[in-house]
């Protein structure tokens, strides 16, 4: 049976049980792949000249054990080249839900309206084929990149349209990562996305799971990621010893991830800071700050003082000042506003 042929759930269904289409994860069908070309004696990366015995071999590695990555190098190293270079080892194409935004599996639907649709036309349900091309998102790092733009956002327009509840699942717009959904996910300039963003990527590589305007969605992606460094290996390895350093276990967690990237961006403190005395800008940027370092430390005050080198009583004093009451947002599981100040 040919892919052509294949072209209800059904006849998926049929075709993946005797084994004429693979049914896999993504890292396993780069890892496949890469292993038939490697025996086949292929060429991996076209185009790619001078890192046979360095760089390619631990890339190699990287795919054959199926873990996300980071491609370190200064600018103009054919990172780029090498992140486009992977769909190579992509499957021609890939059954999808017909009209999903994220790729969804036909087998294993993620999206609710997916899932509802299965769920009605059974069998009957016609596929869609996806060719490799398709499936590589990659985004350019800029401070200015929000989580909206990598995971998602509510749609209030579609919940007015649907009659729905914003809580609802089927009104969110996904971002790039969704999108990337069964393919391959690349951030070039790494570095240059502001903190809290990274940690957001962090947790959802860790976690598999993402807050989307205050709601926890599950959202198991089947993504292979990468991500390009520009700099050198000692910027890369004191960001990692730091991360070992704070960590309380054997595994770095986000709660770990140092002080300086878990910190928003400081050209986004406040909407306009040139229009600020300089006394309320400085009170905005503490507040921030302090609270930001106290959601992470879970809203303990003694260990958030240590971590911002303040005294205790100084800390009280602050939040007291601010109207805060770190033992009332604790108790609620919520967040102080990490705004301007009231």
């Amino acid at each position: 049976m040919t892919k052509s042929a294949v072209s209800t759930l059904g006849a998926l269904r049929k075709a993946v049980a005797s084994g004429e289409i693979p049914h896999r994860t993504v890292r396993e069908e780069v890892r496949d792949n890469l292993i038939r070309k490697l025996r086949a004696g292929e060429m991996l990366f076209p185009g790619i000249i001078g890192y046979e015995d360095s760089v390619v071999p631990q890339l190699i590695n990287a795919l054959l054990s199926q873990h996300n990555f980071i491609l370190l190098g200064l600018r103009g190293q054919a990172k780029t080249r090498l992140l486009r270079a992977l769909t190579t080892l992509l499957d021609d194409e890939i059954p999808v839900v017909p009209g999903c935004e994220i790729n969804d599996d036909p087998l294993a639907p993620l999206c609710g309206s997916c899932r509802a649709r299965v769920a009605s036309e059974g069998d009957q349900m016609p596929i869609s084929w996806l060719p490799r091309e398709f499936r590589y998102v990659e985004k350019l790092a800029t401070p200015d990149v929000t989580i909206a733009d990598m995971v998602g956002d509510i749609d209030p327009i579609k919940a007015a349209r649907s009659g729905l509840q914003l809580s609802s699942e089927f009104t969110m717009h996904y971002g790039l990562l969704p999108r990337a959904n069964r393919g391959i996910f690349a951030i070039n300039e790494l570095p240059d996305l502001a903190g809290k963003i990274q940690v957001g990527l962090f947790n959802i590589l860790q976690e598999g799971d993402v807050q989307i305007k205050g709601y926890p969605i599950r959202l198991p992606l089947d993504v292979l990621m990468a991500y390009g460094w520009p700099g050198n290996v000692r910027e890369l390895q004191n960001v990692i010893e730091r991360a070992v350093a704070l960590a309380d276990g054997t595994v770095v967690e986000v709660k770990d991830v140092p002080l300086d990237l878990m910190l928003p961006d400081v050209e986004h403190l406040v909407d306009d800071p040139t229009s600020l005395p300089l006394r309320e800008a400085r009170e905005r940027f503490d507040r921030q700050v302090i609270l930001r370092v106290l959601e992470r430390v879970r809203w303990n005050q003694s260990e958030a003082a240590r971590l911002l080198g303040l005294h205790r009583n100084s800390l009280k004093t602050k939040l007291l000042a601010w109207g805060i009451d770190p033992v009332a947002l604790a108790s609620a599981g919520g967040r102080g506003d990490a705004g301007g100040a009231q």
